[in-house]
């Protein structure tokens, strides 16, 4: 089997937040016409009225994951060394707020089969981040790709040039 590039890396990162940003739509959007109305008027009288105190902590208390979140994104794109933790950590926020989180989540079936792809392509980046040969390029100090792998035509005097910067860097032949 081949190993995933990074752009199919990205590929895969892009559609997990299409996915969660379709649940958001499908919930802002389809609730009127998909959830019966028993629903609609629990949801009517849960925020009626001023917030409650615990209402507010809890919601404040969501910002550091989101904000994670969205600078793991960015991490991954970038293919940062310290994305794949940030991600991670995020993420394990993010379930531990929705544990606290006072507040049932009630969304219709477009918004929850959204929700349900996003979270398995959240699932499968971080495989992908932890458990493949993909994990290296997030590695601290991974060299670049060497120009074969790359596919790109090097000007002439490139090996030369590489093999002396090679050699300068090579302190295997020197005595201590």
């Amino acid at each position: 089997m081949k190993p995933i590039t990074k752009k199919q890396f990205r590929t895969l990162l892009t559609l997990s937040i299409l996915a969660s940003i379709a649940a958001v739509m499908a919930a802002a959007l389809a609730n009127r016409w998909l959830l019966p109305q028993p629903l609609l008027d629990y949801r009517v009288t849960e925020h009626a009225g001023p917030p409650k105190l615990q209402d507010i902590v809890v919601g404040i208390l969501a910002l550091p994951g989101a904000f994670g979140i969205v600078l793991a994104v960015i991490g991954l794109y970038q293919i940062r060394p310290g994305a794949p933790r940030l991600a991670a950590a995020s993420w394990a926020y993010m379930l531990i707020w929705m544990a606290i989180s006072p507040w049932p989540i009630i969304e219709n079936p477009v918004a929850g089969a959204f929700s349900q792809c996003s979270t398995l392509l959240a699932g499968i980046v971080l495989g992908v981040i932890y458990f493949s040969p993909a994990a290296e390029w997030f590695q601290r100090g991974c060299p670049p790709p060497l120009p074969e792998q790359t596919n790109q035509r090097q000007p002439p005097g490139a090996e030369v040039q590489r093999k002396r910067r090679l050699s300068i860097l090579d302190f295997s032949s020197s005595a201590p």
